[in-house]
């Protein structure tokens, strides 16, 4: 699960042959394919975040209704890196919002057209993010720890420890990339008639875009101790002390202080191995530039790139809404909290065990 998903989903769909449909459903189509940026022209990268059914609708509420029973979108902006991935402050974006108009994510990553490499004090301002399109991907599990690795040829290079990237040799982390978008009815493997149905809290959707044998992490106080929730990982992975105050049973809360013996700098588990969370923000509809609530919008934008993970899970969280595995952004780490379905979220596929 040490990557996010980058399945574009075809406009013909997925069959049960690789794909963890639900049970009976021998294929599933989405009502459109994966919005691949590389594969559109400049008009239609303008176009890439709007959600066409409700383009004509102004009211919050008409509109909140239409995002979410069309919430079966994807995208797939690109190979982009979080070159940080453990670090605050300063090399993180705050909560801005990338519109189409301003390019998505090629928006934050104006030094990939660099050659020579990283202009550090744009970095430093706010721009973590860096397209490795064309650039390798490094066999070092340990690459973004380390400074020095072994390239494919045999020689040794040297890096900054904490990035996962080398411009000079156009090396990088791979578990780090993006991945895809995916709003939760594209995620869970269903159509806008089966989302209809998904109205009652702490439902599981029986079935995802995962490879078969894998699953949608669980979330919510009533799968916690589930072997498919993050909440169970994490006790594994860093130890109950982490998540004492972890939102497993209010679904707004985050955990009010940093993971024990990290100041969220350097050493923080959930950003280094095994578990390598991507702070890659998410695609919104809802304004709140610079604080200020300026509404729904069937046109949406890129938020808080570098600053928020948020993931999806299988779980519901009531009508329009399904329950986040994980949130974490600088206030902490939240393990249940109610999402609406039309936000485009990362995914993360974890093995299928039973209970």
């Amino acid at each position: 699960m040490t990557q996010n998903l980058a399945l574009d989903i075809p406009a013909e769909g997925l069959t049960s042959e690789l794909t963890a449909l639900r049970e009976g459903v021998e294929s599933w189509k989405p009502e459109e394919g994966t919005r691949v940026v590389a594969n559109m022209t400049e008009e239609e990268k303008l176009k890439r975040f709007t959600i066409e059914e409700c383009a004509n609708l102004t009211g919050d509420e008409e509109l909140n209704v239409c995002l979410n029973e069309n919430a079966g979108y994807s995208w797939n902006e690109g190979n982009y890196v979080l070159v940080m991935p453990a670090a605050t402050g300063i090399a993180q974006l705050r909560s801005v919002s990338i519109d189409a108009n301003k390019g998505g994510l090629s928006g934050l990553a104006l030094m990939a057209n660099i050659p020579e490499g990283i202009d550090e004090d744009r970095l430093y301002d706010g721009v973590p993010i860096m397209n490795v399109e064309g650039w390798t991907a490094s066999g070092d599990p340990d690459f973004t720890t380390k400074s020095e690795y072994e390239t494919e040829t045999g020689a040794t290079a040297t890096k900054t420890v904490g990035w996962t990237i080398d411009p000079a040799t156009r090396h990088y982390d791979s578990h780090y990339l993006a991945g895809n978008y995916y709003q939760w009815l594209a995620a869970t493997a269903q159509t806008t008639k089966d989302g209809d149905t998904m109205a009652e809290y702490g439902k599981v959707v029986d079935g995802s875009i995962c490879p078969k044998n894998w699953q949608l992490p669980l979330a919510g106080d009533s799968h916690a101790q589930s072997t498919g929730s993050y909440y169970n990982l994490f006790t594994y992975y860093v130890g109950d002390e982490v998540l004492k105050s972890a939102a497993v049973k209010d679904a707004y809360a985050y955990t009010t202080t940093p993971i024990p013996g990290t100041d969220l700098v350097t050493g923080d588990p959930i950003f280094l191995s095994p578990i390598r969370e991507v702070r890659m923000g998410q695609i919104d509809f809802q304004d709140y530039t610079q604080g200020i609530d300026k509404g729904l919008s069937p046109d949406g934008f890129i938020l808080a790139t570098g600053n928020t993970i948020t993931q999806s899970s299988s779980v519901v969280y009531g009508p329009g809404k399904a329950i986040s595995a994980l949130s974490s952004d600088t206030r902490g780490i939240g393990l249940s909290q109610g999402n609406n379905r039309n936000r485009g979220l990362g995914v993360r596929c974890l093995v299928h065990l039973a209970d």
